[in-house]
C-alpha cells in the first residue's frame, strides 16, 4: 500500500513536469509569492532556500486552523501538540527533516524556531497557535542560523500577521461543526489619521473533547476553549519611517491531550507499588486498563490545561535610500498549568500537575544595503536575547508506597537490582521497617523546581554579490555567545524530604555559524543553488534529573552541517511552478533523551548520545491546468541512520530509528474556482501520505505512529461583491485513528502513554465582510 501511493505521488509530480509544454491555460500564471526568509522581501522563487509559504487566504482553503494542522501538509515536516510527560495540548513539537526537539522544558532549547512578525518565541508553550488573521507563514528548511540564531538547526517557522490598511473595513467569520465546535473570527481595520492606523482581531475556539471515559461518568476530555486578540498600530511619520506597534494575548482553558496508556509488564516501582499497595487496596494496576481504541481511556483524575500569555513589539523601519535600517523590540510572557492522570486508569497511581512561568525580552538591529555598487548587497545585524523560566511540577507518583513500607515490619524489599534481603539472603541496601532511611528513595512523589536565567548575544553579516549577471555569491555568518544559570530543586511530596538538595550550574557558550550559497539564474524563471550551511544549539540541563548526581550534568550544544542543492523554476509561462531540494546533514552531538532507572528511581536521562546522517530530498509543484482548475503536490523523503550513540540513554542502537522522521511524506491537491453571475464557487481537496515514525527515542512499538492518510476537503461560495462567504469543510474525512504523540516511562511504572490524533470533523463556515 505504501509503496503504490508513493508511487502515485511521485508520478503526479513527474507529470506536471513531462506535460507543462501541453497545459492548457487562457490566462495568466501564478502568483508571485512575496517572503521574509533573508529578512527583506523578496520572491519566494528569487530565494536560494527551501522555503514552503501559505498565504492567509490558502490558509482557510486548506482548513487550516492551527499549527498542527499545517504541519500535516507540508513534506518532511513534523507538527504536532503534547510533548514529554504531561505535554499538553498547546505545547507544540515542531521537528523539519528530522531535526526537532521533544522536550519543552525550560532547561532545553527547541530545534525549529519559531518567528512572529520577527520575534522569536523562546519557549514552545503556546507555540500550536491559531493561524487566525495571519497574512502569511513561511516554513524554512535546513538550518537558518546566520541570520535567524541559535535554535534553527532543522529551520525556522516564520509567520507574519496582517498589518493594518488605509480602509476601514472587516470580517467576521462563524465556524460550526462536529462535537459542539463553535468558533468565531474577528478583524477590523480602523485608520485614526491619515499616517495612523489599527487593526483589531480577535479569535474563539471551542470545542467537545472526543475521547470518552466509562470510569468517569462516561465524559469525554480533549475539550478545546482559546480565546485570541491581538491589536496592531502602523504610525508613519514620513514616506521613509514605519512605526508598528504590535499587541497579543491568548488565554486556554482547555483539556490536555489525552493519554491512551499501553501497559508492558508491569516492573520495578509499579511491580512494588502493586505488592504493597495496590493488592492489598484491591486496586492494582494492571492490563485490564489497557485499550486498543485511541479514543477510549479508564483515567479519571484531571486533565486540564490552563494557559495565559501574550506580548507586545515595536517594530521601526526606515529608509535612508542606499541604505535601510530596522530595530525590533520585544517583550513577551506566560504562565501555563498541564494536568494529566498519568496512569490513565481509575487506579490512582500517576498524577501530574505542572505550573510553568517564562519572561523574555528581545532587541534585534539590522541594516541592509549596497556597498560600492548594486552588485553587492548586505544585510548585517546585533541581536539579543534573555528569558528567565521557573517551573513547579508537582509529581504524585506512587502514593502510599513510602508509608507502605514504613508498616513492614523489617528492611524486606531490595533498594537496588543487586540487593539481597532477607529471608532469601543476607540484608544489604534494603527498604522496609519504621525508620529506615532507605525508605526515603521511595518516596517517589515530589515537587521539582527547574529555574533558568538565559541570556544570548550575537552579530551576524550576510553578503551577496552578483559575480556575473547569473551567478551570485552568498557568504555571511553568525558569532552567538549563549550564558545560561541553572538551579533545581525537588522535595518529596509526602515526607517534604529534599531529594535533590538546591542545585546551581553556570555555562555558556560560544559559537560560529556560517552560510555559503552559490545561485545560478539560468533564465529570468529558473533558479538553481547549492547552499553549505552551519546550525547550533545551545547546550542545556537536565528539567527532571530526581537523583542529585545527575542534576550535576550539563550537557552541551548540538551541532549540523548542511549541504544542499536545490532549482526554484516557473515553467509553461509561468503556469508550472516546480521547486526541489536535496540535501545532506552532518548531525552531531544530539541531544535526546528517555526515561531510565538509576538505581531504585525513575530517571529522565538527557545526554549528547551520538551522531546521525541524515539525507533526502522534496519537490514540490504547482500546476494552472485550466483557467479555473489547478493542481498542488508534493514529495519528502527522509533517510536517517545513527553513525555513533552512547549508552547514556539506555536502549539505542545504530539500527534505532530517529524520533519524529519518517521515510516518505506525500501530498496532492486539487482546487477549481468557477465564476458566475452569482457569485464564485470553489471546490478543493487536499491529501497527505505519512509513513511510519516513532515519538520517542527508543522507537518503543506502543508510540509507533502508523503509516496513515489524510483527507481533507472544501465546498464554498462567495457572493459577487466579496461582501458573503459560506462553506462546508470536512478535515480528516476518512476518520483515521492513530498515535500522534506520546512519552514511555515503562522502565519504572510499565506505562506507555500513546496520545491519539483529532477524529474526523465536518462543519460550516459563514463569513460577512464590511
Amino acid at each position: 500500500m505504501m509503496r503504490t501511493k508513493t508511487a502515485t505521488a511521485l508520478a503526479m509530480v513527474a507529470g506536471f513536469t513531462a506535460a507543462s509544454p501541453a497545459i492548457a491555460v487562457q490566462t495568466g500564471g501564478l502568483d508571485e509569492i512575496v517572503v521574509t526568509a533573508r529578512k527583506k522581501e523578496e520572491s519566494l522563487q528569487n530565494v536560494p532556500v527551501a522555503i514552503t509559504a501559505i498565504g492567509g487566504a490558502e490558509l482557510e482553503r486548506r482548513n487550516m486552523f492551527d499549527m498542527v494542522d499545517l504541519g500535516d501538509f507540508i513534506p518532511n515536516a513534523k507538527f504536532e501538540a503534547g510533548t514529554t510527560d504531561v505535554g499538553g495540548a498547546a505545547n507544540a513539537t515542531f521537528f523539519l527533516r528530522g531535526v526537532g526537539q521533544l522536550d519543552y522544558a525550560p532547561t532545553t532549547d527547541p530545534g525549529v524556531g519559531l518567528y512572529v512578525d520577527g520575534v522569536f518565541f523562546g519557549r514552545v508553550q503556546g507555540a500550536v497557535m491559531e493561524l487566525a488573521d495571519i497574512d502569511r507563514v513561511e516554513v524554512l528548511k535546513g538550518p537558518q542560523g546566520t541570520l535567524f540564531g541559535k535554535n534553527t538547526m532543522g529551520g525556522a517557522i516564520n509567520v507574519t500577521t496582517k498589518r493594518p490598511d488605509a480602509e476601514f473595513g472587516g470580517f467576521g467569520t462563524l465556524t460550526v461543526g462536529e462535537d459542539e465546535r463553535i468558533n468565531f473570527d474577528g478583524s477590523v481595520n480602523i485608520p485614526l489619521s491619515e499616517n495612523f492606523l489599527s487593526r483589531f482581531s480577535i479569535s474563539t475556539r471551542n470545542q467537545e473533547g472526543f475521547v470518552r471515559l466509562p470510569y468517569a461518568g462516561d465524559e469525554k476530555i480533549g475539550d478545546e476553549g482559546t480565546i485570541v486578540a491581538r491589536g496592531t498600530f502602523l504610525y508613519t511619520p514620513s514616506d521613509a519611517t514605519d512605526i508598528l506597534l504590535a499587541l497579543d494575548y491568548t488565554n486556554i482553558d482547555a483539556d490536555a491531550n489525552t493519554g491512551v496508556p499501553v501497559f508492558n509488564q508491569p516492573a520495578n516501582l509499579a511491580l512494588l507499588w502493586n505488592n504493597l499497595v495496590g493488592i492489598p487496596n484491591m486496586t492494582p494496576l494492571s492490563g485490564a486498563f489497557e485499550t486498543q481504541d485511541l479514543r477510549l481511556s479508564f483515567g479519571t483524575g484531571s486533565y486540564a490545561v490552563n494557559y495565559k500569555g501574550g506580548g507586545a513589539s515595536l517594530k521601526i523601519d526606515h529608509d535612508l535610500g542606499a541604505t535601510q535600517i530596522r530595530s525590533i523590540s520585544a517583550y513577551r510572557q506566560f504562565s501555563s498549568r498541564n494536568q494529566r492522570d498519568n496512569d490513565s486508569s481509575p487506579v490512582d497511581f500517576g498524577q501530574l500537575d505542572y505550573r510553568d512561568e517564562q519572561w523574555q525580552v528581545s532587541q534585534e538591529l539590522n541594516i541592509f544595503g549596497n556597498l560600492f555598487s548594486e552588485k553587492l548587497r548586505y544585510t548585517a545585524g546585533l541581536y539579543f536575547f534573555h528569558e528567565e523560566a521557573d517551573s513547579l511540577w508537582t509529581v504524585d507518583l506512587a502514593p502510599g508506597l513510602y508509608q507502605a513500607l514504613e508498616m513492614l515490619p523489617g528492611p524486606f524489599i531490595p533498594a537496588t537490582p543487586i540487593s539481597t534481603c532477607p529471608p532469601m539472603g543476607p540484608m544489604d541496601i534494603c527498604a522496609g521497617g519504621a525508620g529506615n532511611p532507605i525508605n526515603f528513595g521511595f518516596d517517589i512523589a515530589g515537587v521539582l523546581n527547574p529555574r533558568v536565567d538565559a541570556s544570548s548575544y550575537a552579530a551576524f553579516a550576510e553578503l551577496e554579490l552578483d559575480l556575473t549577471d547569473k551567478l551570485t555569491l552568498v557568504a555571511g555568518g553568525r558569532l552567538t555567545y549563549d550564558k545560561k544559570d541553572y538551579a533545581y530543586s525537588q522535595t518529596a511530596l509526602f515526607t517534604g524530604f529534599p531529594t535533590v538538595p538546591e542545585t546551581t550550574i553556570e555555562t555558556d557558550w560560544t559559537d560560529i555559524s556560517p552560510r555559503f550559497t552559490l545561485s545560478y539564474r539560468a533564465t529570468d524563471s529558473v533558479l538553481f543553488y547549492g547552499t553549505v550551511s552551519s546550525g547550533y544549539k545551545a547546550g542545556g540541563f537536565n528539567a527532571r534529573p530526581v537523583n542529585p548526581v545527575v542534576a550535576q550534568r550539563p550537557f552541551d550544544p548540538e551541532k549540523i552541517w548542511s549541504y544542499e542543492i536545490g532549482s526554484k523554476a516557473d515553467l509553461a509561462d509561468g503556469r508550472l511552478r516546480l521547486n526541489t531540494a536535496a540535501f545532506f546533514y552532518d548531525y552531531s552531538d544530539m541531544q535526546l533523551q528517555a526515561n531510565d532507572v538509576v538505581g531504585a528511581q525513575t530517571v529522565q536521562v538527557i545526554d549528547n548520545v551520538g551522531s546521525a546522517e541524515i539525507w533526502g530530498f522534496e519537490i514540490d509543484a504547482t500546476a494552472i491546468v485550466t483557467e479555473n482548475f489547478r493542481l498542488y503536490g508534493s514529495v519528502g523523503y527522509l533517510n536517517a541512520e545513527y553513525k555513533e550513540t552512547q549508552q547514556a540513554i539506555t536502549g539505542i542502537t545504530l539500527d534505532t530509528k530517529l524520533p519524529k522522521t519518517p521515510e516518505w511524506s506525500t501530498t496532492a491537491s486539487a482546487e477549481y474556482i468557477l465564476p458566475t453571475e452569482i457569485g464564485e464557487f470553489l471546490a478543493r481537496i487536499d491529501y497527505s501520505w505519512v509513513d511510519e515514525s516513532f515519538a520517542d527515542v527508543r522507537n518503543t512499538q506502543s508510540l509507533r505512529q502508523r503509516a496513515h492518510s489524510l483527507l481533507n476537503a472544501r465546498l464554498g461560495w462567495t457572493s459577487e461583491s466579496g461582501q458573503f462567504g459560506f462553506a462546508i469543510y470536512g478535515k480528516n474525512l476518512t476518520d483515521e485513528a492513530f498515535v500522534a504523540n506520546g512519552f514511555d516511562v515503562s522502565a519504572a511504572t510499565g506505562l506507555v502513554i500513546a496520545i491519539p490524533n483529532e477524529p474526523r470533523e465536518i462543519g460550516a463556515q459563514m463569513t460577512v465582510r464590511f
